[in-house]
Parts: C-alpha cells; structure tokens; sequence
C-alpha cells in the first residue's frame, strides 16, 4: 500500500511539474521540484531539488537503491515529455514563422508584379505619348501647307491656329492673333460672323473682304466644322477658306456672256423662223419636194437651236436664283392632255402606242408652265428612246398617303444601267452605249427638270435596267411649298 501512494503522488507531481514547465518554462531542460502545498509548509531554507528528494526518501525508506533508480526514470520521463513539449512549440513556431514568410513573399511577389504592370503601361504611354507627338507633327505640317486657309478657335472665340493661307487671304500675322479674340481687330464682321456661328458644319459660305482702299474685293468660301470632345461637349470650331474670287468673275462673265448672246441670237432667229413659215405656206411659187424636204430640215433645226437658248438661259437663272416660280391649282389630267396633243406627229410617224393610267380627279397647286418643262423633256426623251411600234405609258397618282403627287412616263426602249444613274440629271452628261449611239441632245433637260423639281420641294428619280425599258417620274406636294431662303 505505501508503494501504491508514493507511486500516486509521483504522478501527481509529475503532471503537475508538466503543467508549470507548459506554462512559461520552455526550452530549458532543468528539473524544476514541484510538491503540493501542504507538503511545502514548514520547509525553508534548501532548494527544489533537495526538498524533492527529501521527500522521495522519507516516503521510500526501505528502499535507497529503489529511490536512486526511480529519481532516474522519472528525471529521463520528465526529461523525454520536456523535449516533446518544447519540440512541439518549435514546430508551432517553425509553421507559424514559415506561414508568415509564405505571405510575406506572395505580398512581395504582387508588389513585384504591379511594378512590372507599371512599367509595361509607361512603357506604352511614352510609346502613345511619342506617336501622338508625330502625328501632331504630320497634322501641322499638312495643314501648314495647305493651299486653303485654316482658321481654329476654342469656345471662347479664341484663335488658337491659323496657317500661312489664312494669313495671306485675311491680311494678318498669327503672332498678333494666336490667342486673341477673333473679334480684336478684325475688320472682316462677316468672316466674325461665319466663324461664330459653325451650327451648320457641312454647309459652305460667301464672304466678301474689301481691302482697305476698298479697290479690290476678295470673295471667300467658307467651311465650317464643330470641333468636339470624347463626350460629345463643344470644345472649338473650325473654318476652311478658300478664295473663289476668279471663280466668281468667271461665273458673272459666263451669266453676262449668255444673257448677251441669248438676247442676239433670239432676234435673228426669230426673223429665219418667219422667212421659212413663208416659204413653207407657199405665199409664192410651188415648192419641189426636196425644197420641201430642206425648208422641213431648216424649220426642225431652228427649233431645235432655239430651244437650245431656252435650255441655256434657264439654266443660267436656276444656278443665279434667278428662277421664278409662280404657283397656281390646275388639273393634271387636263395638263398631260394638252401637252401630248404638241407630240402627235412624232407619235404617229413612229407608231408609238400612247397608255394612260392617270388618277382621275387630281389636282396639284404648282408653276404649270414649269412643270411643263420637266413634262415635256421627260415625254420627249420616252418617244426618243422607244423603238417604232414601242410603248409609253403616262402615269399619275396621289403618294405618301396624299400629301403628294406622282408624275411619271414609262418608255419600251433600251434601259439605263444602273452605273448611270447618278450622270443621268447632270449638266451635260451623255450616256455612252451603242443603244444611245445616234440620238442627239445637249444633256441640260433632266439637269433643268431636277432644278425645277427641287424648287418644288419634290424629287426626281428613274427606275431602269438594261433591256427592259425606263421609268422617269417626279413628285412633289399637293399644295405648293415655297423653298426654305439660304441661311446666311
């Protein structure tokens, strides 16, 4: 029995040492005596260890040699769990320590990469910073050898560039101007005017500038274009010159030239059209048939010319704005009629059958005499180009729910190539293709009616292919609607 309690109280002062030696006394690998509180009361004076073997020895007096042998396991016991103790919060603090490396390499690792992420963007920054500076360099050469002048300025009506051109057609220096309002000191008000008010961009404008002695007058066309940012926000404008003053000369010597020449070839042709209808009423001697055959000849030609003046003086009046329109409410049934009545002869010499598909009431509020013009070609192009024994079809109707009108002839003929299309209502233009090959005209009667047409806030269009004949038609609204005048 007494060696069953010093066995027991051997155990407890084991745990209880292991529990002082967890709690701050890793690392060391000195025995430490630990006892109980009641044993420890009266004793003073020796240290741990002799009090710990003083007690092993009272307990176990019968035995030294068994206290020496149990002194010895119980030190390599407490020795062994000391070392698994201290071993374990080594490898804690080993794992914890590694843990903490582990992190803080992954952080250096990030750090690292943000600064390679960092160098590759500046990299590609100075890259885009020394294009920009090129192509800024190529912009300011191209525009500083351009042959019109460009004008720049901010929002505020700041100059802010100004090329050589610019200089030369306005009279001034860029020094004196680059950054000065386009106001100072500028005496040209509508070329003020023009830059300061860019709302519509693609639409060009005359200015005039006189010179100081006021003996030469410089004619300007000016472009003007907003200048704006990423968003969408106004940020500058910019204006184009372009000196048209020869340009202008020429036009007003063309519009005098054919005013002159129109007037005195009109009188001599009148008086040769009323010598031939003398000779061709017979007023003296019988004709033979080949003086018939010429006097016929002379007569078609006359007419011919004549129209020929007409053609070119309206052309003249449509490009001064000249044109007068004056609208009235008529028939247009009523107006198709009287003009095909002008084409029977041409109409039967070629046996060209005549159908109608009009829309019966319809009435239209236009310059009757003018849409004549535009009918009258388009009829006479369809007999031109339709074969003998061919077709023409007239057409008429409401459009675009009745607020319109549709005129419109549909030939047999040869058809038009869609490649030619846009040529068709030029000044001028001819089509080249062997159907066309023989068939004279001056190219300025579909120029004239797209002219007319236009003045009636209407459009003229042709729907064709090769083969299969053509369709020339216009339109334009019921009740006549006056051209909106220029913006200044």
């Amino acid at each position: 029995m007494v060696g069953l309690g010093i066995l027991l109280l051997v155990v407890v002062l084991a745990i209880c040492f292991l529990i002082y030696r967890a709690f701050g006394i890793a690392g060391t690998k000195r025995i430490v005596e630990v006892i109980d509180d009641q044993d420890l009361q009266g004793v003073s004076g020796n240290t741990e260890k002799d009090s710990f073997e003083k007690d092993i020895q009272e307990h176990l007096t019968e035995d030294k040699k068994q206290v020496t042998v149990f002194k010895k396991k119980l030190s390599k016991y407490v020795a062994k769990e000391v070392q698994k103790k201290v071993l374990e919060q080594t490898t804690a603090l080993r794992d914890h320590y590694e843990q903490v490396l582990e992190k803080k390499n992954k952080s250096l690792d990030i750090a690292i990469n943000q600064v390679k992420i960092a160098g590759v963007r500046y990299q590609e920054l100075d890259t885009s910073f020394r294009e920009m500076g090129e192509e800024k360099k190529q912009t300011e050469e191209v525009v500083h050898s351009m042959a019109e002048g460009v004008i720049m300025v901010n929002k505020k009506g700041e100059i802010m560039l100004m090329n050589p051109a610019a200089e030369k057609l306005l009279g001034v220096k860029k020094e004196s101007k680059i950054g000065q309002s386009i106001l100072s000191d500028l005496k040209e008000e509508q070329l003020v005017s023009l830059v300061q008010q860019p709302a519509d961009g693609a639409q060009s404008k005359e200015i005039v500038i006189q010179s100081q002695n006021d003996k030469i007058k410089k004619v300007l066309l000016a472009s003007n274009a907003v200048i704006e940012s990423e968003d969408g926000k106004t940020v500058g404008f910019v204006s184009v010159l372009s000196d048209v003053t020869k340009q202008k000369e020429v036009e007003a010597l063309k519009e005098e030239f054919l005013a002159s020449v129109s007037h005195d070839l009109r009188t001599p042709l009148t008086c040769i059209r009323g010598a031939l209808q003398l000779l061709t009423e017979g007023g003296g001697n019988p004709l033979s048939p080949s003086q018939e055959r010429n006097l016929a000849i002379a007569s078609k030609n006359i007419e011919r010319l004549s129209r020929l003046i007409n053609d070119l003086l309206d052309l003249s009046k449509l490009e001064s704005k000249k044109f007068t329109i004056r609208p009235t409410l008529y028939s247009v049934e009523d107006h198709i009629h009287s003009l095909m009545s002008g084409f029977e002869a041409w109409i039967k010499t070629k046996e060209i059958v005549i159908r109608e598909n009009l829309e019966r009431p319809l009435e239209v509020e236009a310059d009757q005499d003018r849409l004549g013009q535009v009918l009258t070609n388009l009829i006479s192009n369809a007999l031109k180009f339709t074969p003998q024994r061919g077709t023409v079809t007239l057409i008429a109707k409401h459009a675009s729910g009745g607020q319109k009108v549709e005129i419109g002839v549909h030939d047999s003929g040869p058809g038009i190539a869609e490649k030619d299309f846009p040529n068709l209502f030029q000044k001028f233009s001819r089509i080249e293709s062997k159907a066309m090959q023989g068939i004279s005209g001056t190219g300025l009667g579909l120029a004239i009616a797209k002219e007319i047409v236009e003045l009636h806030i209407g459009r003229i269009w042709v729907e064709s292919e090769e083969g299969k004949g053509s369709y020339f038609a216009f339109e334009i609204p019921v009740k006549y609607q006056a051209p909106l005048p220029p913006k200044d």
